[in-house]
């Protein structure tokens, strides 16, 4: 707007004067006009006060500029993560969508949630560690959510998970091949839950007595959802399919990525919470399932507030705040 381009006149100005102009703004829309500017003549730092503690820590330029210039981070709300004193990545805008809902009410319930917060979405694992390590490069509180599909992430999407994480060293290797222990028992137990792989022998036989009925190849191919992969675990609960020291095995590395930020659904995916709402777990279309019956009026019996006490959900997330609130004061995040 014009408005917008005459604000952002005034710095510009400034400099051709050979002028210092000293801006306050809340909004990354402004931020963006003044790098995209003169980004190597812009100085950014953020300033906080929480809990009697005062904080001010002046950005990199070019870490700022590795978020304006990258496409993906610029797309998915990581610059508004500037704004606020903590920042939960997800894995896909469903999940972001969800998360903060159940934050909101959390927090409008009376209950802690995680204040002060904007949940992000990256479009994979990979790119949650990019960005949960770029906020925290920042000296941005920064948490991650993802399914517990993370343990089939092996070799350098793991490393970088960790590295992410600040997690190196021999502890890193520890966990890595815990990780992959835990994958493992994990995908045995998925198969002992009666699925099996389809082989190319059988896909033939079936798609040649698919060609006898009549049917067209389309309609075989209709015919496959789901039969050649294995049972997917994180669709089949996570690690309530484990016991004995396997469960041990899971907890353990599940509990040392939560030490660390980066929270695992140990019930498999997003689409497993709030069961007792009677949506399904199907990902087509859950979110607006979901929403639906959690209602949108809070004046009405049947908008869905916190368990009391909580668990599900409401308990994760309470969970996070948690975690945030122990960071406070950390030189480190």
């Amino acid at each position: 707007s014009e408005r917008i381009q005459e604000v952002l006149s005034v710095p510009h100005e400034a400099e051709k004067r050979c002028n210092m102009c000293f801006c306050a703004t809340h909004s990354p829309y402004f931020l963006k006009g003044c790098l995209s500017r003169t980004p190597h003549e812009v100085s950014v730092t953020r300033f906080e006060y929480e809990d009697g503690i005062s904080k001010a820590n002046t950005l990199a330029t070019d870490d700022l500029m590795s978020v304006i210039h990258d496409p993906l981070l610029n797309n998915i709300g990581v610059t508004e993560g500037l704004f606020h004193s903590r920042v939960v990545v997800t894995e896909g805008d469903s999940d972001r969508a969800f998360y903060t809902e159940i934050n909101n009410r959390l927090i409008a319930s009376g209950h802690d949630g995680i204040r002060d917060c904007v949940f992000v979405n990256a479009q994979n694992k990979q790119t949650i560690a990019k960005v949960l390590g770029l906020f925290r490069k920042v000296s941005i509180p920064c948490a991650a959510i993802s399914d517990v599909d993370t343990f089939k992430e092996g070799g350098a999407n793991f490393s970088n998970i960790l590295q992410s994480l600040s997690i190196t060293g021999a502890t890193a290797e520890s966990m890595s091949l815990l990780r992959e222990r835990v994958n493992q028992s994990l995908k045995a137990a998925a198969l002992a839950t009666g699925g099996q792989e389809t082989t190319y022998e059988q896909l033939a036989q079936e798609m040649a007595s698919a060609q006898q009925k009549g049917k067209s190849t389309h309609e075989f191919l209709g015919t496959l959802r789901g039969k050649t992969k294995p049972p997917d675990y994180k669709r089949l609960g996570g690690l309530e399919l484990l016991q004995g020291d396997e469960l041990t095995d899971a907890l353990n590395l599940v509990n040392q990525l939560e030490n660390a930020g980066w929270f695992v659904l140990r019930t498999g995916e997003v689409e497993n919470w709030l069961q007792t709402l009677n949506v399904g777990t199907s990902k087509y279309g859950w979110l607006l399932r979901i929403f639906e019956v959690m209602g949108s009026n809070p004046d009405v019996d049947e908008y869905v507030l916190p368990s009391e006490p909580l668990d599900d959900v409401w308990l994760f997330i309470n969970s996070i705040g948690t975690w945030f609130a122990t960071q406070i004061g950390k030189p480190e995040l």
